[in-house]
């Protein structure tokens, strides 16, 4: 499926635009706490930036079928890139509450007293969401892909090759038997031949070196 930037942000503008304002917090959270630009944005990539993603990915699924007959490759694939979808999405609500908690820590709001300190499951937030959400989305990506129609092309043109390899191994291997057997039948029939041959010419050779010394004085 061909992937136009400009017809996704004209189409999907608010969405676009609402993954800016979460992705800014998202950033924020995950900068604040680590000073690591990197991580920051590895963090919105994983939390707003697969919000956009699979919905487009869910676009290309294959059709489920009807009641009584189900494709299960792109049932999986739904299951999937909607798992996907509120995963991200409850990694965008977390990580947005905690950037807005480490905001009003940082702000010195002194009116709002459980404010006073980063709460501790803020800090955990950031810091263990990358890790946690990278392998989650890696394994339904994967498992998105493995259920997908361009996946089970590949997997026959393999074993359609895979055979193909072993049929012309196996032809190669009966050939170079046939070959082996005629050259074994003629190296036979060859040697008998050749013992007939020596066996005559050494049986003229005595009745001719029999009759040359003449008979035996008895």
């Amino acid at each position: 499926m061909e992937f136009k930037i400009g017809d996704f942000f004209r189409n999907d503008a608010f969405r676009v635009f609402t993954a800016i304002v979460t992705g800014a917090l998202t950033y924020y959270a995950g900068w604040s706490l680590t000073n690591q630009i990197p991580y920051a944005i590895a963090l919105v990539l994983l939390c707003e930036g697969l919000t956009l993603y699979w919905p487009f990915r869910l676009e290309g699924a294959g059709d489920v079928g009807t009641k009584g007959k189900r494709n299960a490759p792109a049932v999986i694939q739904w299951l999937v890139a909607i798992i996907g979808i509120i995963t991200a999405w409850l990694s965008v609500i977390v990580t947005d509450l905690a950037c807005a908690t480490i905001i009003a820590s940082q702000a010195n709001i002194r009116v709002f007293s459980a404010f006073a300190d980063i709460p501790l499951w803020a800090q955990e937030v950031v810091v263990y969401v990358l890790p946690v959400l990278a392998v989650t989305h890696g394994i339904l990506l994967t498992v998105f892909y493995v259920a997908s129609p361009e996946a089970a092309h590949k997997r026959t043109i393999r074993a359609i090759t895979r055979k193909a390899s072993a049929d012309m191994k196996r032809a190669e291997a009966d050939a170079e038997k046939a070959r082996m057997e005629k050259l074994t039948a003629e190296y036979r029939t060859s040697a008998v031949t050749a013992a007939k041959e020596l066996g005559a010419t050494q049986a003229q050779e005595k009745v001719a070196a029999k009759y040359r010394n003449g008979p035996k004085n008895k």
